[in-house]
């Protein structure tokens, strides 16, 4: 009897209430994809989760990204990034504590990648500008410019099975920023293409001849 209650209740749910359940579900998902989650490290139980609030609403990550934002200016300032990549090694150990998978520590060896790559090459200037900018994006509205292009990998996406696509694309640049603890995250669009047309739908002149 509970079942079947709860199946007329499911039925008897508006659209916008089975909406409201569907994002829910979707950001869910997005959690467990990105860890950080309220439980230990794997590795070091006794380190904090990355999205810890410390103070002002603000978590951990966000004063992470301060201060590798501060490194950055150091490094364009004085031509030194050895400080960079020292922090920037320790920033993405310490989401290994957690996931050596997950999109949040993609993010940090990306990011480590790219910082590496700026102290070898003579485009360090343009390379650490660029970063900077990410930082920047990220701790002043919430902007996660390194999250969106990963999540356009299938792989980091596995609640959106959408294929990638230039609106796919478009639709992940556009989406507005979400809080500092909140995974990025997309609603799949229309799939439908050209071969699921219906072509038993007549047209308004085609039932006028009738």
């Amino acid at each position: 009897d509970s079942d079947g209650r709860q199946t007329r209740d499911t039925s008897a749910m508006a659209p916008g209430d089975r909406a409201e359940q569907m994002r829910q579900r979707l950001a869910a998902k997005a959690e467990s994809r990105s860890g950080g989650g309220g439980k230990g490290g794997a590795l070091l139980s006794m380190l904090p989760s990355p999205k810890t609030i410390l103070m002002h609403g603000l978590p951990i990550t966000w004063f992470l990204w301060c201060a590798i934002a501060v490194l950055l200016l150091v490094a364009l300032l004085l031509g030194n990034s050895g400080l960079l990549i020292v922090a920037s090694i320790l920033h993405a150990a310490y989401f290994a504590n957690f996931s050596r998978t997950d999109t949040a520590f993609q993010v940090r060896v990306v990011f480590l990648g790219l910082a590496v790559l700026g102290a070898l090459l003579p485009l360090q200037t343009l390379i650490y500008v660029q970063l900077f900018a990410v930082c920047l994006a990220d701790v002043t509205v919430g902007y996660k410019v390194l999250e969106r292009l990963l999540y356009c990998i299938p792989a980091n996406r596995p609640e959106n099975p959408e294929p990638f696509s230039v609106d796919f694309f478009s639709r992940v640049v556009m989406e507005p920023p979400r809080g500092q603890t909140q995974s990025f995250s997309i609603k799949a669009g229309d799939t439908k293409g050209p071969a699921d047309f219906d072509f038993t739908v007549k047209s308004r002149a085609e039932r006028r001849k009738k």
